[in-house]
């Protein structure tokens, strides 16, 4: 299965009751050249082969890729990943990626379904990057309206 999303919005979906089955998917996600994106994975790849997919994610000081995520306790951004990042892209987490052109990138594996738990660190001055890892937009101002100041931290 492939999903694609288009320049317009930025996401694509399927809309199912339910999932069954076995098998990966290819999620494409559309990208604008030159500016910085928050992204969440939907599917748990490795991030050595995310990079390796996605050659318009750039590469800065030989390995270094444009591709990082933020570090809560200290209130910056952690150093770009390389190519040998032995790590996987986690469910729910948020991460900061450029590309060099106008194009898509792919993330290939298993579809995240259902309910994820991210914890929040109230550390530094607070600030979560969380990912979206459904295949779908979210409207977080919605959610947030729903929720009080304490569930949403």
């Amino acid at each position: 299965m492939i999903i694609k999303s288009d320049g317009n919005n930025g996401t694509g979906s399927v809309i199912a009751g339910s999932v069954t089955g076995s098998g990966t998917a290819e999620i494409d996600r559309y990208m604008t050249e030159n500016q910085w994106h928050y992204i969440g994975s939907p599917v748990e790849q490795p991030i050595s082969t995310f990079l390796s997919n996605n050659p318009d994610i750039p590469t800065k000081n030989v390995d270094s890729r444009g591709m990082m995520d933020y570090n809560t306790e200290f209130d910056n951004w952690n150093d770009f990943f390389t190519n040998s990042n032995g790590n996987d892209l986690g469910i729910g987490s948020g991460y900061s990626i450029r590309t060099t052109s106008n194009t898509y990138i792919s993330f290939n594996g298993s579809v995240t379904v259902g309910t994820i738990n991210v914890t929040l660190d109230a550390t530094g001055n607070g600030w979560n990057l969380v990912g979206n890892h459904y295949t779908c937009l979210l409207y977080t101002s919605n959610a947030a309206a729903e929720q009080s100041s304490e569930d949403i931290g």
